[in-house]
């Protein structure tokens, strides 16, 4: 069920497997296109449900291991690709089950809409954006696969300098947050207005390679959980032979900026780090107040983001365990931090904690506070400005 589609026979309870994509990791998809709401249950307002249209040809999203993927026809139990030679595409539309519109895109391939006939077996451009972008359909990535404790399959994209020179060693920014590989199919323009302050094609038009890496968690250790995988991903690339192993520089923001504080304080691997909005302290962030949800934030360290599975009564030691500012006095890299101080989601006291403690102990580091910005910047001169420091950042101490 996790990769193919299979038929049940109503008439003779038998089973039959239409696709084949377990042993390539190939996932197999019913198109929600197929189907219509089902309203008669009287609950849909809540509990909706779908059912299949009565048709013969069906459309099957095709996702494969690399990020790449296609479309299949599905008639009469037998599966038909279609040729969409797109490097990414999501449906937008269906007219009369006779063609087929998606939009082509890529980190390096701004979007574009196409449509597909059905009946001439054709694909056709509708609408292009950014064309001044052409020449980064020419940079290079890889999509690496490895295994993480009991053959648990992850994966990270790995982006490749532009004018990529092999008899090089290059520089490296790993960006973490949760499963980061797939979004090498998000296409950002090369821009300084970001409100996390990171832009891939700043890095890689620059003599980066930029990593994005899958974590997986184990329920009570998040910070652990993002070390060991964060890790593991970087020392897959370095084996490589790539990447200036003593260039590598870590980001992140948000819960990505919790991940990247706790690993730099443990890890190694890096000759740098950028924290932005992160949570640092578990035990005060689990007593703080979201003003915009207005609820309390306990809920997402015990069973959501945070994965703690326990309140922090049940299980203090392992709340300290977990927080960046417990290792603080074994931090051997510089440290920028970033925040806005209207921040509601993740308290801007979490910036100042980790900085004081720094300060406190004499560590490397600055901290950025935002007049008037939330989690995340919005204001167009501040975007400019943090993306501008952080990239200099960067060119300071990996270049």
């Amino acid at each position: 069920a996790e990769y193919d589609i299979w038929v049940y026979t109503l008439s003779n309870h038998s089973f039959k497997k239409l696709t084949k994509g377990r042993k390539s990791k190939t996932t197999y998809r019913i198109d929600p296109s197929n189907y219509v709401q089902n309203k008669e249950n009287g609950l849909y307002s809540k509990f909706a449900t779908n059912v299949m249209k009565e048709q013969s040809l069906l459309f099957v999203r095709i996702n494969y291991l690399d990020y790449s993927s296609n479309y299949a026809s599905l008639e009469n139990k037998v599966l038909k690709e279609l040729d969409l030679k797109s490097p990414q595409f999501y449906t937008t539309n269906f007219v009369n089950d006779a063609m087929i519109l998606f939009v082509k895109e890529k980190y390096n391939y701004s979007p574009e809409l196409w449509s597909y006939s059905i009946l001439t077996k054709t694909s056709k451009l509708l609408y292009g954006t950014n064309s001044n972008f052409e020449d980064l359909k020419n940079l290079h990535f890889n999509v690496l696969h490895y295994n993480y404790k009991k053959n648990n399959m992850i994966r990270a994209s790995l982006l490749y300098p532009k004018n990529y020179d092999a008899t090089k060693k290059y520089p490296m920014i790993v960006w973490i947050y949760e499963k980061k590989s797939k979004e090498i199919n998000k296409f950002i323009p090369l821009y300084d207005y970001n409100e996390d302050g990171f832009n891939i094609l700043k890095y890689v038009e620059n003599g980066y390679f930029v990593l994005l890496p899958d974590i997986v968690y184990e329920l009570g250790n998040p910070g652990s959980s993002a070390l060991k995988c964060t890790e593991l991903a970087v020392n897959n690339v370095v084996k490589l032979g790539l990447v200036d192993s003593s260039k590598i520089g870590l980001f992140g923001f948000s819960f990505g900026g919790y991940e990247s504080a706790f690993t730099s304080m443990k890890s190694k691997l890096f000759k740098t780090a950028v924290i932005g909005s992160g949570i640092t302290d578990l035990a005060s962030w689990y007593h703080t107040y979201n003003t915009q949800l207005e609820n309390e934030q306990m809920w997402r360290l015990e069973g959501f983001q945070l994965r703690m599975g326990e309140s922090y009564y049940k299980s203090k030691d392992n709340y300290i365990k977990n927080s960046p500012t417990t290792y603080v006095e074994k931090l051997k890299i510089p440290l920028l931090i970033w925040s806005g101080k209207d921040d509601w989601n993740v308290n801007v006291n979490q910036s100042i904690y980790l900085f004081m403690a720094m300060k406190r102990l004499g560590k490397e580091g600055e901290l950025l506070l935002y007049d008037k910005e939330k989690h995340g910047l919005q204001e167009p001169k501040n975007q400019k400005h943090l993306t501008q420091k952080i990239f200099s950042w960067f060119e300071y101490y990996l270049k």
